[in-house]
């Protein structure tokens, strides 16, 4: 049987061409695939469940093309093709970008607890007035609590707890309602003698809602400040209620 000579490139060069675009057409068509999952659902395609299983399956696929692809680098070098190489390293970047993706999510999903809706007093959770009338679009939850989150978000989050504020509500209400609206909150209802903001937030990728309401009240000549920000969809939340109250938390503390 002949003998393949690692001196003689050219003699590779077929197998690594088509090793590499292989990868690489892989690796895109997965990657269009995972865009896909999330534009359907935003144009009302399919369900996020749907858009979650599509991606689900095109992150394992990513993780095929990036194999297929690492193949293809070793393959270029030996064949010493540089164009090969610079087409491996890409598809090998859209590769691992498709795994990263789905990966995350998985990850979160495993680590974050089961539940959707998070507050800073389970005991007594701010509640929603005018939320009811102003929710759009898919909805599966009730914007009840449900007090058997409170045991499994102590256990999740046992940081989560109120801010207390050295300034008058009026003056804790107005800080809360800059904090939400700087981080892109739409503001559904603001009253401030009452001491209530109830507000809708849009998750980045997959464009979910997720209503919040926030509770001002007097304290020991301070202020209060609770915040509840549940989802309209899912059993779970992929972690993302508890960082955005984590980060409306830290936003109104550090305010001057």
């Amino acid at each position: 049987m002949q003998q393949v000579s690692v001196k003689d490139p050219a003699r590779f060069r077929r197998a690594a061409t088509g090793i590499v675009w292989t990868g690489a057409g892989l690796a895109v068509a997965f990657a269009a695939a995972e865009i896909s999952s999330v534009l359907g659902y935003r144009d009302s395609w399919w369900d996020y469940r749907t858009g979650l299983s599509i991606l689900r399956f095109a992150g394992w696929g990513a993780v095929a093309a990036t194999v297929v692809l690492l193949a293809g680098c070793i393959s270029a070098g030996l064949a010493r093709s540089r164009v090969l190489g610079v087409v491996g390293a890409l598809g090998l970047a859209i590769g691992a970008t498709g795994v990263a993706v789905p990966g995350y999510f998985c990850y979160t999903a495993r680590n974050a607890p089961n539940i959707h809706d998070i507050t800073t007093d389970t005991a007594d959770p701010p509640r929603f007035h005018q939320m009811n009338e102003a929710r759009m679009g898919p909805v599966e939850n009730s914007l009840a609590y449900a007090p058997e989150t409170a045991a499994e978000q102590k256990r999740g989050y046992p940081d989560i707890a109120p801010a207390r504020l050295a300034l008058p509500p009026q003056q804790a209400f107005d800080r809360a309602l800059e904090v939400g609206r700087g981080m892109g909150w739409l503001i559904v209802s603001a009253v401030q003698h009452e001491g209530r903001i109830e507000a809708t937030a849009t998750t980045p990728l997959f464009g979910l809602k997720e209503d919040i309401t926030v509770r001002v009240t007097p304290e020991d000549g301070g202020s209060r400040v609770d915040i509840r920000s549940c989802s309209r969809v899912g059993s779970g939340d992929f972690g993302t209620n508890a960082a955005r109250v984590r980060e409306f938390l830290a936003q109104i503390a550090a305010r001057p």
